[in-house]
């Protein structure tokens, strides 16, 4: 780390260098990368230009390697529009780059061979690493676009926009919506949201005041890269809950989201998406946000959603994947998968690794291994928070007299916060 920005200061380099190497940094995928170059000092998979990976010697090239083709692909999810991305090994005896690319859902990779390393000036990997320090963001791959240092919204002087989130892609090839914390009138963060549409403000509008949902406060026009949107201003500006965080908090934030739920079909509105990344904890309380897949129902009990699939598959209730409509059962079961996501450190079972087509297939895979595998045991949960995993599986998968599981459907919020209230003291 030392040579490298001894290097970048020697190329006056206006490159952000942050060492990451001690730390889970990045979240959702959770992923450990040495030395990252960001597009600005927000630690986050939306800003990161190029990872840098150390390594001894030269003898761990090929691990190397593929620790940076795994970290490219987390990249290349979280930044949908990125078609290359420039990474540099670094070993005390040699430097390698590779040009990871992307195109129709396939990887390639070119390789520049290890170079071997010394501190000569002519040093031919001291000219790769300076190149790399030296390139514009450009050059290398990023193509997020920035938005000015300050403006007017609404009334308001925004500024400091710092992208976190790209929605999905498009026909068109780009993103549906982009997500940035900012700074309004100076004062602490907030959520800045570009969307094609009004929709989540008229849902927000008639959610106004719910003690654990995201709150509307302006919105107006914006233009951004060669769009016009429609941006959003939310609080409370969160984070997202970790593996590492005490169990009696995780329990509080899951209480809070099925309380958020509860009180969303109270006011006829199906959220229909509660996934890892759509609750954030803010002053030790769980929050319930981006409601861009709700939907205003007329049966607050029910919550159907007849215009079909709309949730992430991965955390979809197996009622919705077997084509059954959005319950609040339904979503306490997707805060379930979430809770177990986040506990296993940004991961699910590798059997429920969905890689195949068709959402009723998906249900039989994810019924078949939560029936078929034992509780917990296998599932890799801290200590301290299995108990309550184990509690909210139960009441999805009650055990049966013959020693196995059975789906049940109808879950209510009293029942969730009932397990969450013996683990959130």
């Amino acid at each position: 780390m030392d040579m490298l920005r001894a290097v970048s200061e020697a190329v006056g380099s206006p490159q952000v260098l942050v060492d990451t190497h001690n730390s889970n940094y990045l979240k959702r995928p959770t992923g450990m990368i040495d030395c990252c170059r960001l597009a600005s000092e927000l630690v986050e998979w939306t800003q990161l230009v190029v990872p840098w990976q150390f390594k001894l010697s030269s003898d761990h090239a090929v691990s190397l390697l593929g620790q940076l083709v795994d970290r490219c692909e987390a990249l290349f999810d979280r930044q949908p529009r990125r078609q290359h991305v420039f990474a540099v090994g670094i070993m005390l005896d040699a430097v390698e780059v590779y040009a990871i690319s992307r195109k129709n859902g396939r990887f390639t990779v070119e390789r520049t061979g290890l170079v071997p390393l010394s501190i000569d000036g002519g040093s031919r990997a001291l000219q790769l690493v300076a190149s790399i320090l030296q390139a514009s963001m450009e050059q290398l791959g990023y193509c997020s676009h920035q938005l000015p240092a300050s403006f007017q919204l609404g009334g308001y002087t925004i500024s400091n926009a710092q992208l976190i989130k790209e929605g999905g892609i498009t026909s068109t090839g780009h993103p549906a919506t982009f997500v940035f914390r900012v700074a309004v009138d100076g004062q602490g963060p907030a959520i800045l949201k570009l969307s094609q549409d009004d929709h989540e403000e008229t849902i927000l509008k008639d959610l106004d005041g719910l003690e654990h949902v995201v709150q509307f406060w302006v919105s107006g026009m914006l233009s951004y890269d060669r769009s016009m949107w429609h941006a959003l201003v939310l609080q409370p500006y969160g984070r997202l809950l970790e593996r590492s965080d005490a169990p009696s908090l995780i329990a509080r934030v899951a209480s809070d989201v099925a309380q958020a739920i509860s009180d969303c079909a109270s006011r006829s509105i199906a959220h229909r998406d509660v996934t890892a990344g759509n609750f954030v904890v803010y002053q030790q309380q769980g929050y319930l946000c981006d409601f861009s897949a709700a939907k205003v129902v007329k049966d607050c009990l029910q919550l159907p959603s007849p215009t079909g699939f709309t949730c992430s598959p991965v955390f979809a209730a197996v009622s919705v994947l077997e084509g059954g409509p959005h319950t609040c059962s339904s979503m306490y079961e997707g805060l379930f998968y979430s809770l177990l996501y986040i506990c296993r450190g940004g991961r699910l079972p590798d059997e429920w690794a969905f890689k195949f087509g068709g959402h009723k297939e998906m249900a039989k895979v994810r019924r078949g291994y939560i029936m078929c595998e034992p509780p917990i045991a296998t599932w890799d949960v801290p200590e301290g928070v299995a108990p309550l995993i184990r509690g909210l599986h139960a009441l999805f998968w009650p055990q049966t007299r013959d020693g196995g599981f059975k789906y049940r459907m109808g879950v209510t919020k009293e029942e969730v916060q009932n397990v969450c209230t013996q683990f959130a003291a």
